[in-house]
């Protein structure tokens, strides 16, 4: 399977503008269209593009979430993963979160009865 990336969640509006000379959005929108031509199969985007992408059908990877009052370190587009999963993210990357918890294997099952609701 192969997936694109479009704007990485570290870079902020003005961060964008500076290395695209366009605002987050109309890059990804451009990418989208450039990768789906190629025939990707899905998308890695942060979690305020999964709306916009979700409807063209293709697998999306979020990576940018964090739970709500996590620390977000270099992320500037993030979400949580309620709000990730809410928009249409099929996958959810959490990394650092995750991986700096004391209990990584607690945390992971915190987030999806806690957040997500999902019984384990």
């Amino acid at each position: 399977m192969v997936l694109a990336v479009t704007v990485l969640t570290s870079f902020d509006e003005k961060t964008c503008e500076e290395i695209y000379s366009r605002k987050p959005l109309d890059q990804v929108r451009a990418l989208e269209a450039v990768a789906a031509k190629a025939g990707v199969h899905g998308f890695v985007c942060s979690p305020e593009e999964v709306s916009e992408l979700r409807s063209f059908g293709k697998i999306l990877v979020t990576p940018g979430v964090r739970s709500p009052g996590a620390d977000k370190g270099d992320q500037k587009r993030v979400d949580t993963p309620h709000a990730a999963v809410e928009r249409g993210a099929n996958y959810l990357v959490m990394g650092r979160q995750i991986v700096g918890a004391p209990d990584p294997v607690a945390e992971v099952r915190r987030v999806l009865t806690d957040e997500l609701g999902i019984s384990i």
